[in-house]
């Protein structure tokens, strides 16, 4: 599958799907700040600094200029940083100790060790649209200084916990 083809299916994971991820438990597993660090060239972004770029994301779907340039952008950089919070969740999981909480999905693991940006991307946005289809009950007034990739952490432990 060529790269463009990959943006089309990371763009239209944003357009909506609704994606029901088991029972919703606030398991905050790994702390924020262990997120907020660059991890094999995962760059850490908060809810926050991604928040408008999602937003754009959809404006640019419900517009019908996803072709344009602005919005190629857009895309570009948002999938960027789902994939590295994906990448930067995946990898913390990889190092944690016996005994902390843990996810086993080794889907998850093969696509990172693939490196398959467009499948780890839209991965990463499913899981974080299942873990926020509430709103921000999980997290509260810490929502916006949370990294992404805490987010996607916490949505693969509640998805796929080892047992």
């Amino acid at each position: 599958m060529n790269p463009r083809s990959k943006r089309w299916i990371v763009i239209g994971c944003l357009i909506g799907v609704s994606v029901t991820f088991g029972s919703v438990s606030i398991s905050h597993a790994a702390d924020n700040s262990v997120f907020g660090f660059g991890l094999a060239g995962a760059k850490p972004v908060t809810w926050a600094d991604y928040e408008p770029i999602q937003r754009d994301s959809i404006s640019c779907i419900k517009d019908n200029r996803m072709g344009t340039p602005v919005c190629e952008q857009v895309f570009d950089k948002g999938t960027r940083i789902v994939w590295d919070a994906f990448r930067h969740a995946v990898l913390v999981n990889a190092v944690s100790k016996s005994g902390e909480k843990k996810f086993c999905d080794r889907h998850a693991e093969q696509i990172v060790s693939q490196g398959k940006v467009g499948d780890g991307a839209s991965y990463a946005i499913l899981l974080v649209d299942g873990r926020l289809k509430y709103g921000s009950s999980l997290y509260g007034r810490e929502l916006s200084s949370t990294y992404v990739a805490k987010i996607v952490f916490d949505a693969l432990i509640d998805t796929k916990p080892c047992k």
